[in-house]
Formats: structure tokens, sequence, C-alpha cells
């Protein structure tokens, strides 16, 4: 049996710049596949404030990415 794993990456984008990313990313969607990935998403947060659930503090995509309010959004990017 084959295994599978997945990658996963956090990162801002400044929203002045999102038309040239989508563009980007588009194009990357297809070399990702060309070079064997089962799977490829692209997301961007729009309400990414947490809850809290008890227990460990978690973190949000924000503060992982480090992203300015009002000014970067947060792209999640997912490949299998």
């Amino acid at each position: 049996m084959k295994g599978k794993y997945a990658d996963g990456f956090v990162f801002p984008v400044p929203k002045k710049n999102f038309g040239a990313y989508k563009k980007m990313a588009t194009e990357a969607a297809k070399v990702w596949k060309k070079f064997g990935a089962l799977e490829y998403y692209e997301c961007m947060g729009e309400d990414l404030k947490i809850k809290s659930q008890g227990g460990m503090k978690s973190r949000s995509f924000v503060e992982t990415a480090k992203a300015k309010a009002g000014r970067y959004g947060v792209v999640f990017i997912h490949r299998v």
C-alpha cells in the first residue's frame, strides 16, 4: 500500500495583490498536479477569529501568518 501525505502552508497576501495571486495560483495548481499532487486546494480565509475551546490556547491562521489586520488576507494551501 502506497503511503499518502499532505503538505499545508499558511501565509499572508496583501489584499491589493489578490488578483495577481489568484492568477499565479491557477498556474501553480497545474504544475503541482503535473508533478504528482493528487489534490490541490488554495483557500482564502474570511472569518478567521477562533473561539476558545478550553485547554491549550489555539493560534489562528492570522497569528500564525503574522498578517496585519485589514491589509492582508490569509491563504492556506493544501496539497495531497
